[in-house]
């Protein structure tokens, strides 16, 4: 589905991300929009948006 859509958006918790053994079910494309909470950490961002991810904090 992800090669095939024009837009693609992820909706994750903060705790999630970079943590094992939450597991990925795809690799997330450069150009994707990551959408998560506040208490995201600010290099867990920083190496979202090096591999092209956008990161949107709501």
């Amino acid at each position: 589905m992800i090669e095939r859509a024009g837009e693609v958006y992820i909706l994750a918790h903060s705790a999630k991300l970079g943590e094992r053994p939450f597991h990925a079910w795809a690799p997330i494309p450069p150009g994707a929009v990551l959408v998560t909470d506040a208490a995201v950490d600010a290099q867990q961002v920083t190496l979202f948006e090096a591999a092209g991810i956008r990161v949107q904090v709501v």
